[in-house]
């Protein structure tokens, strides 16, 4: 294993998925396409302009399309690229629900 070339691959992984909503709305994503305003709901976004800008920041990247359909208004949807996140994004999920039982586990302990 390369350590150069691997560390090199993270940053970039982090420095696409590195925003507070950006590895949510790929999650959501997975699901299947949805409106703009659902996902910004969603996600109980504190504003809307680092909302807008991380989906536009997934666009550049390739991650999600967007369309605007005269029934739907704007909506979005993964790219194969975005598909391509689905185990990463499972296996964060995953990782989570076991550390928090982990933490709440030994935080009672105290």
């Amino acid at each position: 294993m390369n350590r150069s070339t691997d560390d090199a691959g993270l940053r970039f992984t982090l420095s696409i998925l590195s925003g507070p909503y950006q590895i949510q709305i790929v999650a959501r994503l997975l699901g299947g396409p949805q409106t703009v305003p659902s996902l910004y709901r969603q996600l109980t976004v504190q504003s809307l302009g680092p909302f807008v800008s991380q989906l536009c920041s997934l666009w550049k990247h390739g991650l999600i399309s967007v369309h605007v359909s005269w029934r739907q208004g704007l909506y979005c949807q993964l790219t194969d690229a975005g598909q391509s996140l689905q185990n990463l994004i499972v296996a964060m999920a995953s990782w989570g629900e076991r550390h928090r039982n982990f933490v709440q586990a030994n935080s009672s302990k105290d």
